[in-house]
């Protein structure tokens, strides 16, 4: 065997070497970074720097296609010499060149000044007529560090890229690649977020330049008034001082405004809030990521203490999502939350977040920037992002999810048309027509009966089905829910249940003499639509632990859980299918395993009660 078939084998067995020495008594993440490389080097080393550059045009846009096959390799952090390493025979730098590769490197995970002693000197500090251009640049680069170190995270979790090809995220028509540049293949895609389009030729003082875009709408970062209907072909974009960036239709991104200048390093960029940018597709939904941690020690991420977010924008709602580490442990403060190409959102004037461990809304502040189109959704305090489980906004018409049970406006209430409560005293049935408080549901007709001695159903839908798709329940083969014959039943509705309006509730009664117990059963808001059916319902379980040694709920499927009866808590009947973690009954719930649309409950001593739901969902 050669040298030359080995040669690539030293440095892979160097950075091992060096990874397992670094981390013995030592907490700290190592840094490696390594010119040299193998298959599989990348678990070892993923730093990997492309030198000996030279400082030229060509250099330049090959320095791209380097970076992007280490993305590909297994080796994402990686870079090339800004500026070029060696001079060759220059005796005056091109300032226009070395800005140029500053603007290409504002997205390279690793991004640094390096050059021979031989030659011009390109130092930044050192330029005449691009100093500012390139102190612009760095700073802009400082914007997006959470984005390329959530896309980090993810990739050595999972695998993958955060730099690609164009063609490697959307489909590119053959006629995109030309025989001179620019072209496509000089531009490339972040974290599948973001279109960069450098400058790659010298400009000899061009305002524009030709870029490439797919079919969509994409949104300049540096000036959110700037929306690029893209039609898989080129269009002219402006010389700036910093890159050309474009949020893509559908992604939704963390950036840390830097146009203060104030993040100078990592260290400062942990101190300062950061927003999330969206941009939805045509289909009205964007969505991205978040990884939040302090980005120094091993023994974080072993315990589990950074936090995670799939973060998902659509239908006027935000949904914040994660689980496998502990929330709570990052102290990142949301500044808030920008949805940009936005006229269509112009008349929004409310907005809200509930958070994990509580029902009520918390209020935030809402504003839309005409010149920019773009909604801003800002919390009104201090706010991390472990506080945030879902964000609501909404205008005139729309379903209001931030106003309080009690308010005229609520999504979940109706009241009883006409305002009279019907008499339940001598009658087995009763229809009631229900109209929505805020006016942006359908009404709805309610019918509450005697399904058999000692059992009630309940059933609504709505008073005009015309073109209505209907939720799908059980099927009468299963479980036969069609009305009986009551005649054999002696009781009253009265007797079991008590309506009231203003908004309509309808409460279970008490089935004991005592008065130490509440209602069995509240059912205080609804909202019903095609695709949406959601009831308010509390239990209240026996009071106290005391008699017959239980208290709590049981029932809702095979529940992977410590405790076989279910404590005070929110409960959900939907489920992903997977038995860990347990359910504990905080918002947002655990992942449960096969979940069933009945539960049980005593409400008093010798007192249960059961309560299904007759859906085919749940």
């Amino acid at each position: 065997m050669k040298e030359y078939d080995t040669h690539s084998l030293y440095a892979h067995g160097m950075m091992k070497a060096t990874q397992d020495g670094a981390k013995k008594n030592n907490d700290n993440r190592p840094f490696i970074l390594t010119r040299g490389s193998f298959a599989g080097t990348g678990q070892y080393s993923p730093a990997q720097a492309h030198t000996n550059n030279e400082r030229t045009w060509d250099s330049l846009y090959l320095g791209l296609a380097s970076v992007l096959r280490s993305q590909m390799f297994g080796m994402p952090l990686s870079g090339t010499d800004v500026c070029g390493y060696k001079s060759g025979t220059d005796t005056v730098l091109d300032e226009e060149l070395c800005l140029r590769w500053y603007q290409l490197a504002t997205f390279f995970p690793l991004a640094r000044h390096s050059q021979s002693t031989i030659g011009v000197r390109t130092e930044p500090y050192m330029f005449n007529t691009y100093k500012q251009q390139v102190l612009k640049t760095m700073h802009d680069r400082m914007q997006y560090l959470r984005l390329l170190y959530t896309c980090m995270f993810e990739v050595s979790d999972s695998g993958g890229t955060c730099l690609d090809p164009v063609h490697f995220r959307y489909s590119v028509s053959p006629n995109a690649y030309l025989n001179s540049l620019p072209d496509v293949t000089t531009q490339y895609i972040v974290a599948g977020s973001l279109l960069v389009s450098p400058i790659m030729n010298k400009t000899n003082n061009a305002k524009n330049f030709a870029a490439y875009f797919p079919k969509g709408q994409w949104v300049n970062m540096a000036d959110w008034s700037e929306v690029i209907t893209g039609s898989d072909g080129y269009l002219n974009l402006t010389v700036r001082d910093t890159v050309n960036v474009h949020l893509a239709p559908g992604a939704m991104i963390p950036f840390q405004d830097n146009s203060d200048m104030s993040i100078m390093t990592t260290a400062d960029s942990l101190n300062k809030t950061i927003k999330l940018v969206a941009n939805r597709d045509s289909n009205g939904v964007a969505g991205g990521s978040l990884m939040l941690d302090k980005g120094q020690t091993r023994s974080e991420m072993d315990n589990l203490l950074y936090e995670y977010y799939d973060i998902n924008l659509q239908a006027k709602s935000i949904q914040v999502s994660g689980a496998g580490f502990n929330k709570g442990t990052q102290p990142h403060i949301l500044d808030e939350i920008v949805v940009v190409n936005a006229a269509d959102l112009e008349y929004i004037t409310t907005a809200c977040y509930f958070s994990p461990s509580s029902l009520t809304a918390t209020m935030m502040q809402v504003s839309y920037d005409g010149p920019t189109k773009s909604l801003h959704i800002k919390p009104m305090g201090q706010t991390k992002f472990s506080e945030i489980l879902n964000v609501y906004f909404s205008g005139k018409g729309d379903l209001n999810m931030c106003t309080n049970a009690t308010s005229q406006s609520h999504s979940f209430n109706y009241n009883i048309d006409g305002g009279v409560i019907p008499l339940l005293n001598n009658t087995k049935h009763v229809s009631i027509n229900l109209t929505h408080m805020a006016g942006t549901l359908d009404d709805l007709t309610l019918d509450l009966g005697f399904f058999d001695q000692g059992i009630l159903n309940v059933r609504w839908s709505w008073r005009n089905a015309t073109g209505k798709r209907f939720v799908t329940k059980v099927p009468d083969t299963l479980v036969n829910s069609t009305a009986r014959d009551t005649s054999a039943i002696t009781e009253t509705l009265s007797q079991y249940v008590e309506i009231r309006d203003r908004p309509f509730q309808l409460i279970f009664k008490r089935r004991v003499t005592s008065t130490k117990y509440e209602n069995v059963l509240s059912l205080q808001g609804f909202l019903y639509d095609e695709y949406l059916n959601w009831v308010n319902l509390i239990a209240n379980a026996q009071a106290s632990a005391t008699e017959d040694s239980f208290q709590g709920i049981f029932g809702l499927g095979e529940r992977a859980s410590t405790d076989f009866f279910f404590k005070s808590g929110v409960y959900s009947m939907w489920n992903k299918d997977i038995d860990n973690p347990t359910e504990n009954g905080k918002l947002p719930g655990k992942e449960v395993y096969g979940t069933h649309p009945f539960y049980m409950f005593k409400h008093a001593a010798n007192s249960w009660v059961g309560v299904y739901h007759n859906l085919a969902q749940a």
